[in-house]
């Protein structure tokens, strides 16, 4: 991957000369935030380094050497010996905040004029303070779209990575329906197992979210949540969340104990018509709006209830974190004004989702990579709901 790493860092260097910026601030939260954070990637996308557990920033001058910076010298060990793609590795000081340092790399750099902040919703209040100390020596400007553009379109490299990704979610996916089936088995015991097979395929990440009951209205992401055992009746439905070297799959399946009930036959089908409208009309060229507004109409034709406590977004994109942007805010809003189109080399989760009175949560999904001739799904479990 460092080469894809090297050539990324030349485009968004392109970018910055075309915006007039003489360098940019790149700021990660840890991976293991998992959906919690749409910052993870940044660092990574552009030094090839992450960190499970502690932030890291990046300064990228447009014509000097960047710096990875750290917040204690074991790190700053461990992110030398990864062989990153970035020469020189620093630790904060111990007892200052990660970032404190940036205006001295700036100057020593020689940086002047308009820096690009890449982050910054989630840079901690403490590291603003250290930089707005040197308010006046440089214009810190939000850049979140410079490198966030060319992360938009994954390399051959990076779809192999999501390729892996997606068959680890197919392998946790089977593991809970087969563990589904054993009587008298407990909601949590299919959660840990289903986490438990990611990590044993060697995934950096592997979370997700069981619900079961007759009507399941909450995703239970936690132990105390999935207390109960399963019962004749009961629905399950999972969420898989994988990351298989720094690259995301995330895929959503039912099934039911027992013959599934005549309204939940027909809130499935209305889900999965709603995604096979997506994926045939995911092609180069389209307006991602369009097909977004396409799916929500498929749902409210049946269920015309607001976003937010009854429907959540109907996808998003996947790449270095769970919700890669721009092509994410997209989903996010249906009413977005947004002209995105598009583009071979995306990779998305779809999956509508939506709440039904008396039958609960519903919702399918895959991973799917766009192709020039339109969409191919690389999560390949069965769809359909399933009996066990």
């Amino acid at each position: 991957m460092r080469e894809v790493v090297l050539r990324r860092v030349e485009r968004v260097r392109g970018r910055m000369r075309r915006l007039g910026l003489s360098a940019i601030v790149a700021y990660s939260a840890p991976t293991d935030l998992g959906e919690g954070t749409t910052t993870s990637g940044n660092v990574r996308a552009l030094s090839g380094w992450a960190d499970r557990s502690h932030a890291s920033i990046l300064v990228l001058p447009v014509a000097a050497d960047p710096v990875l910076l750290v917040d204690s010298a074991p790190r700053r060990r461990w992110a030398e010996a990864k062989d990153v793609c970035v020469r020189d590795v620093r630790a904060e000081e111990r007892g200052a905040p990660l970032g404190a340092s940036v205006p001295a790399i700036l100057r020593e750099r020689h940086v002047r004029g308009r820096v690009g902040v890449v982050g910054e919703d989630e840079v901690p209040a403490a590291t603003e303070r250290a930089w707005s100390q040197e308010a006046g020596a440089w214009v810190f400007v939000p850049a979140d779209d410079v490198v966030a553009r060319e992360r938009m379109v994954k390399t051959a490299e990076e779809i192999k990575l999501h390729r892996a990704a997606s068959n680890i979610s197919d392998a946790m996916h089977e593991t809970v329906m087969r563990q589904a089936a054993v009587p008298g088995v407990r909601a949590w015991e299919l959660l840990v197992a289903m986490e438990c097979s990611g990590r044993s395929r060697c995934a950096d990440y592997s979370s997700g979210w069981i619900a079961t009951g007759t009507a399941p209205d909450m995703l239970g992401f936690d132990l105390w949540q999935n207390e109960r055992s399963l019962e004749e009746g009961d629905r399950i439905q999972v969420g898989t969340s994988v990351v298989y070297q720094g690259y995301w799959a995330h895929a959503l399946r039912m099934a039911t104990r027992g013959p599934a009930t005549h309204g939940l036959q027909r809130a499935f089908d209305v889900a999965v018509a709603a995604e096979d409208l997506a994926l045939e009309s995911l092609r180069p060229g389209a307006r991602l709006r369009d097909i977004v507004a396409h799916m929500t109409q498929v749902i409210d034709e049946h269920w015309p209830l607001p976003l937010g406590a009854y429907r959540g977004p109907q996808g998003h994109a996947l790449g270095l974190d769970s919700d890669d942007p721009i092509v994410s805010e997209v989903f996010a809003s249906p009413d977005s004004p947004s002209d995105l189109r598009v583009e071979a080399g995306m990779v998305l989760a779809v999956h509508p989702n939506f709440r039904v009175p008396g039958l609960g949560f519903i919702g399918v999904g895959d991973v799917v990579l766009i192709t020039a001739s339109g969409a191919e799904l690389l999560t390949r479990y069965p769809r359909e709901l399933a009996q066990i």
